[in-house]
C-alpha cells in the first residue's frame, strides 16, 4: 500500500524504468525470480544510471545462488548512487562472504557498519565471516550483538553457504563479469507484451519504424527513420507522438527528427504515418519507446521527493534479509568450535528441525552425531527383534503418547510390579505433555523415538524421516537430557529408504518378538492367554500408550510374567548398553 501511494505522488507511469523496478520488485517478492528479472534488465536498460535495477538483478542472482554475479551486480550498484549505501554494502558482503572470500567480506561489512550501525544480518554476516576465519571469540561477539532479533523478512530466504573457503576466488570472478550494456539499445523481438502490443501488424510491412525500434531507450535529438515495401511511393511522412503531430518531411530520404526534451521521461507512443503524392495513405506504424533524459518532473518539487522516497523504499525491499534460522546454526557451528559439542548438537537438531534443507546444517549434525558417539550416516540401521536368551528378562516397550488419560495409570501399574519400561513416545505428543515425558523419565524407564507426527514413515521422502527423527530427538533432549537412540516406525513401516535415514541418523531400529494389536477383537482373557504364551525370554514386547487391549490386559500380564521369574527391563538394560547419557540443552 505504501509504495501504490508513493508510486500516485510520483506519478509513475507504464515503461517508465522507476515503474519497471516496482514491477519486478513485487515479482521477486511473489518469488518469481524470472520474471523480476527480466523488469530489472528492461529498468536497467531504461535508466542504465540508476543503481535500483542493479540491486534488483543483484538479489534475483542471490536468489539463486548466483554468489559471484550477486556480488557483482552489487558493486556496480555501489558504483551509482545509492539513496541506501549501507544495506546495499551490507548485501555484497554477504554475496562475497557465500562466494568464498571471508576476509572480504569482512572490510566489507565493518565499513558498512561505518556507516550505519547495521542491523542482524550485518552482525551474522560479520559472525560467518570470523567462523570462516577461525576467530571463535569474535564470532560469537558479533552474533550477541543481534540480540536475538531477527529483521521481517522481506523477500527472498536466504542461508549461508556450509563451506566458505579462504582465497581469492571472488576478486577473479568479478574481473571476468562483463559490464552490463549501459547505452540506449534495442529491445529483441518478444521481450515483453508491453511493446510487442504497440506495433501496428496490419501496415507495418509498406511503412516501418526503422529506427528507433520498439522498446528503445532514447534521449536527445532522435532521427526517426522509414521503411517499408511502400517506400519508393513515398510522397511525405507524419510524424505523431502520443497522438499529436510532431514533423512531416516530403523529399527523401525520409528522415525525421524528434527533440525528446519536449516530452517527459517514459513510455511514448511514436506513430508514422505514410502518404502518396496524392495524399492517399500508404501504411502506418506505431512503436512504443522510453525517453530517458533525467529531468522529468523536475518542476515538481513533491514529486520529484515522492520518486527518490519510492527509491529507497525499493532498495529496502531489495536488501538481503537474515534468514531467521542463521542465528542459531552460527552459534551451533561456533559452539562446535569452542569444544561445547553437546551444546552444537542441540543448536544444529533445532535449526534441522525448522528446515531440514537449510544449507550446511545436515552435514554439521551427522559430523556432531559421529563425534558424539552415535553410529550415524552409516546408511543402514541395526535392527533388533529379541533381546539376547538365557537371563530370564523381557523388555516391555509402549507405543504412542504420552497422554493424560492413559500414561499416568500405565506409570503406577509399573511402579506396582517393580518393572521398567521403554517408552517409544511420539515427538508431538511430547510438545503437547512436556511433564509426562519427564514423569516417565523420572520413575526410571527409557524415552524411545516413535516419529514426530505417527505417519507411515515409507510414504515420506528421506529427508522428511530424518526430520521426523531429529525433531523428536530434539523436544526429548530440550525437555529431559536424554539422547535418544531407539527407534520403532508407526506401525511397523519400514522400508528401504526408511532404514537409510534411521541409520542416518544414529538410531537402531526396535521391533518385538508379539504384540497385543496381534489379537484384534478378541476377548481380554484370549488375549491375555494368547500373548503371554508367545512371550519368552528375551522377549521384546509391544503394547500401548493409549485406549487399546493393554488397559485391559496389562496389570494380570505383569502378574503373569513376575510369577514366571521374569526380570523387566528396559531395552538398554536387556541389550547389555549403556542408556544414553543426559545432555543439557542449549537455551536458544
Amino acid at each position: 500500500m505504501a509504495i501504490e501511494t508513493a508510486k500516485s505522488v510520483a506519478r509513475v507511469e507504464p515503461g517508465d524504468a522507476l515503474a519497471l523496478n516496482v514491477r519486478g520488485t513485487g515479482e521477486l517478492l511473489m518469488y518469481s525470480i524470472g520474471a523480476a528479472r527480466e523488469s530489472f534488465e528492461l529498468a536497467h536498460r531504461r535508466q542504465p544510471e540508476g543503481s535500483c535495477a542493479l540491486l534488483g538483478l543483484a538479489a534475483c542472482a542471490a536468489a539463486e545462488r548466483r554468489w559471484d554475479a550477486a556480488a557483482a551486480a552489487y558493486e556496480r550498484a555501489l558504483a551509482r548512487d545509492c539513496c541506501e549505501p549501507a544495506l546495499a554494502l551490507t548485501s555484497l558482503a554477504f554475496a562475497t562472504l557465500a562466494a568464498g572470500d571471508a576476509r572480504s567480506a569482512l572490510e566489507q561489512v565493518n565499513r558498512a557498519r561505518g556507516e550505519h550501525p547495521g542491523g542482524p544480518l550485518a552482525d551474522q554476516v560479520a559472525a560467518m565471516a570470523h567462523v570462516a576465519l577461525g576467530d571463535t571469540a569474535a564470532a560469537e561477539a558479533s552474533l550477541r550483538r543481534c540480540g536475538g532479533t531477527a529483521a521481517p523478512l522481506t523477500h527472498v530466504v536466504l542461508t549461508p553457504l556450509h563451506v566458505y573457503p579462504s582465497g581469492e576466488p571472488l576478486r577473479a570472478a568479478l574481473a571476468q563479469q562483463p559490464e552490463p550494456v549501459t547505452t540506449a539499445s534495442a529491445l529483441r523481438p518478444g521481450e515483453d507484451a508491453l511493446w510487442r502490443k504497440s506495433s501496428n501488424s496490419e501496415n507495418q510491412g509498406s511503412v516501418i519504424v526503422v529506427s528507433p525500434r520498439g522498446g528503445a531507450a532514447v534521449s536527445g535529438t532522435v532521427r526517426v527513420q522509414i521503411g517499408g515495401t511502400a517506400y519508393n511511393r513515398l510522397g511525405y511522412v507524419v510524424l505523431l507522438v502520443d497522438g499529436k503531430f510532431r514533423a512531416v518531411r516530403n523529399l527523401p530520404p525520409f528522415r525525421l527528427a524528434l527533440d525528446t526534451k519536449t516530452c517527459s521521461d517514459g513510455g511514448h507512443s511514436l506513430e508514422v504515418k505514410g502518404y502518396d503524392r496524392r495524399g492517399a495513405l500508404l501504411g502506418s506504424h506505431t512503436v512504443t519507446v522510453f525517453v530517458n533524459n533525467g529531468v522529468r518532473h523536475t518542476a515538481d518539487p513533491a514529486a520529484a521527493e515522492a520518486r527518490r522516497e519510492l527509491i529507497r523504499r525499493l532498495e529496502r525491499c531489495l536488501a538481503l534479509r537474515p534468514h531467521p534460522l542463521n542465528q542459531p546454526y552460527l552459534m551451533g557451528r561456533i559452539l562446535d568450535r569452542q569444544g561445547r559439542l553437546a551444546d552444537a548438537i542441540t543448536a544444529f537438531e533445532y535449526v534441522f528441525s525448522m528446515q531440514p534443507t537449510f544449507p550446511g546444517v545436515h552435514p554439521e549434525l551427522i559430523d556432531a552425531y559421529g563425534r558424539d558417539g552415535l553410529l550415524a550416516g552409516s546408511g543402514g540401521a541395526r535392527v533388533i527383534r529379541q533381546l539376547p536368551a538365557g537371563s530370564r528378562q523381557v523388555a516391555l516397550t509402549f507405543d504412542d503418547g504420552p497422554g493424560p488419560a492413559v500414561t499416568p495409570w500405565i506409570l503406577d501399574r509399573l511402579d506396582e510390579a517393580d518393572a521398567k519400561a521403554t517408552f517409544f513416545i511420539v515427538g508431538k505428543q511430547a510438545e503437547l505433555y512436556p511433564h509426562l515425558v519427564a514423569e516417565i523419565r523420572r520413575r526410571g524407564h527409557e524415552l524411545a523415538c516413535h516419529g514426530y507426527s505417527h505417519t507411515d514413515l515409507s510414504e515420506l521422502s528421506i529427508i522428511e524421516i530424518e526430520r521426523e527423527l531429529v525433531k523428536t530427538r530434539a523436544i526429548v533432549r530440550q525437555t529431559t537430557g536424554d539422547l535418544l537412540t531407539y527407534f520403532r516406525p508407526p506401525g511397523g513401516n519400514h522400508d528401504l529408504d526408511v532404514q537409510r535415514a534411521v541409520g542416518e541418523m544414529g538410531y537402531t531400529t526396535v521391533f518385538w518378538s508379539t504384540a497385543v494389536t496381534d489379537f484384534l477383537d478378541q476377548p481380554t482373557e484370549r488375549v491375555l492367554a494368547l500373548m503371554s504364551g508367545k512371550i519368552e525370554d528375551g522377549a521384546i514386547v509391544l503394547l500401548h500408550n493409549g485406549f487399546d487391549a493393554t488397559v485391559d490386559v496389562l496389570p494380570e500380564l505383569l502378574s503373569i510374567l513376575k510369577k514366571r521369574e521374569y526380570k523387566f527391563v528396559t531395552l538398554s538394560e536387556g541389550l547389555g548398553t549403556t542408556s544414553p547419557p543426559a545432555r543439557a540443552g542449549y537455551d536458544r
